[in-house]
């Protein structure tokens, strides 16, 4: 059983439906390989939704590998910590990814589980 804040709850969770259905954009933008952020970005403005929720999707499927190598990653719990904020976290994160690749500086990867375990 994955752990969660002992405060209330700041922000509502996706519905599992829609997670669902951006699961499987995620899961075909990822056939052919790890998916970067910057193919994320891409999908995310693409069809016009906020990076997080595609992010949250892949949290959730076990068949989409993140694009992994650069050196240093910042991961983000997308599962039950939605409904703590985590979806604006990685909204924030995704922006200075983007803020960073424009300025041409050091690039991070960007990595979500459905918990890290670490509500205690």
């Amino acid at each position: 059983m994955s752990k969660v804040p002992t405060r209330s709850p700041t922000h509502r969770d996706l519905e599992l439906d829609r997670l669902a259905g951006l699961g499987m954009e995620v899961e075909e933008l990822g056939a052919d390989g790890p998916i970067d952020v910057d193919a994320m970005l891409d999908l995310a403005a693409d069809r016009g939704k906020p990076v997080s929720h595609y992010y949250a999707a892949a949290a959730l499927a076990a068949e989409v590998e993140l694009a992994s190598g650069r050196p240093a990653k910042v991961i983000v719990c997308a599962g039950k910590c939605q409904a703590w904020g985590a979806l604006p976290v990685l909204d924030r994160v995704a922006e200075l990814w983007e803020e960073r690749r424009d300025r041409k500086q050091t690039l991070f990867d960007v990595g979500v589980r459905s918990c890290l375990d670490r509500c205690d």
